[in-house]
């Protein structure tokens, strides 16, 4: 790929039968790594957490590699305290949860470049 449109011209006046980069192509891959790696994102908070011990389920947290979503599960572990360790899922409709966007907007940024990586890569080696 040679960058500026001058020279991409030129290339053209030199040799005619070179196509014009295909745009839509490019614009139909940026979307689906997008919305896979959206998608991939929230299945993260499907991964449940586990807790060691009861000062810890104020801080549980799910998504991954970053936590953007932290849970109080104090209750579990109820007045006493005694209750040994256990693994918890993220349940959004009956826990009450800090969504952290900086993390989120980080995690989805991760993977959508893991994503785009062979894509770029391919898309260079086939050009």
């Amino acid at each position: 790929m040679i960058p500026g449109e001058r020279a991409r011209d030129y290339i053209r006046s030199v040799d005619p039968e070179i196509p014009p980069p295909s745009s839509r192509r490019a614009r139909l891959a940026a979307t689906a790594v997008f919305s896979v790696s959206l998608l991939l994102v929230g299945v993260t908070l499907l991964v449940p957490g586990h807790v060691e011990a009861g000062a810890r389920t104020r801080h549980l947290s799910f998504g991954y590699p970053f936590h953007y979503v932290v849970v109080d599960n104090s209750f579990h572990y109820g007045r006493d305290g005694r209750q040994g360790p256990f693994t918890a899922r993220f349940h959004p409709q009956e826990d009450e949860f800090d969504f952290r966007a900086g993390y989120f907007v980080l995690d989805w940024a991760l993977f959508a470049a893991v994503l785009a990586a062979p894509v770029l890569v391919m898309s260079r080696l086939l050009a």
